[in-house]
């Protein structure tokens, strides 16, 4: 049987790791706007829109 609180703990960890994945994902995406907004001239917002 699995208590409440072991299952509140894993539902916690799950929840954690899914944040940290989708904040690098975020990271990746905001580092390759800069980028291309420094090749092409674009704007970072609109590169963004773009990708996203």
């Amino acid at each position: 049987m699995i208590s409440a609180r072991m299952l509140l703990l894993i539902s916690r960890g799950v929840d954690h790791y899914e944040r940290r994945e989708y904040g690098r994902l975020f990271q990746m995406t905001r580092t390759f706007a800069y980028h291309k907004s420094n090749l092409t001239g674009q704007s970072k917002q609109d590169i963004l829109r773009d990708t996203i």
